[in-house]
C-alpha cells in the first residue's frame, strides 16, 4: 500500500472502543471487529461480497508467514479454513502442512450482498503458528474478499487491504 493510500485509510478508518468491543471500518460495508473473551479473541469480518472473505496476521513479507482465516457461506453453511503464507504470493491450508485448525466458528451469514463471519482464535495459536494476540499490541493485518458467488478458496481476490491495527 502506498503512503498516500495509508494516510487516506488512516483518515477514514473509524475505531470505536466500548466495553471491550472494538471495530475498524475498512471501506463501505467492509468492517473488522474484535473482542478479547477469556483465552480467545473473537473476530467479526464483514465485506461487500457474497463470496469469500479473509483475514491474515503478521506476514513477514507480502503474504509470507501470515496466518490466515478464509471463509464463505454457501446454502446457509459456513465453510472456514486456516491457511499459512508459504510464499510472497501464496498460502496453503494448515492441514496440508500437517497442522491442525484451531479456530471456532460462531456464525456466518449472507445478507444484502454482504458476507459476515464470526469466529474465535485462541490467544496463542500454538507451536506451528507465531501469532500471540495481546490487548494493546499492534499487528499487521491483511484483509481481502473475493468476487460475489465465489464460494471457494481458489478464486483471486476482488479487493485487498493491508493495515496496521492495535487490538
Amino acid at each position: 500500500m502506498n503512503q498516500k493510500k495509508s494516510l487516506l485509510l488512516a483518515l477514514f478508518a473509524c475505531v470505536f472502543v466500548f466495553s471491550g468491543f472494538s471495530e475498524t471500518v475498512i471501506a463501505d460495508n467492509w468492517t473488522l471487529s474484535w473482542e478479547f473473551v477469556g483465552s480467545e479473541i473473537e473476530f467479526t469480518l464483514k465485506a461487500p461480497t457474497t463470496g469469500w472473505v479473509s483475514i491474515g496476521f503478521n506476514p513477514s513479507r507480502m503474504m509470507k508467514d501470515a496466518e490466515y482465516v478464509l471463509a464463505y457461506v454457501k446454502d446457509g453453511e459456513t465453510v472456514v479454513r486456516q491457511d499459512f503464507g508459504t510464499g510472497m504470493f501464496s498460502h496453503k491450508a494448515v492441514t496440508e502442512l500437517g497442522w491442525k485448525q484451531n479456530l471456532r466458528v460462531i456464525s456466518g451469514s449472507e445478507e444484502g450482498g454482504n458476507t459476515s463471519i464470526v469466529f474465535t482464535l485462541p490467544l496463542t495459536w500454538g507451536e506451528a503458528y507465531g501469532t500471540k494476540f495481546e490487548k494493546g499490541k499492534t499487528y499487521k493485518i491483511l484483509l481481502a474478499y473475493g468476487p460475489s458467488n465465489a464460494d471457494n478458496f481458489t478464486s483471486k481476490h476482488r479487493k485487498k487491504e493491508s493495515i496496521t491495527l492495535t487490538l
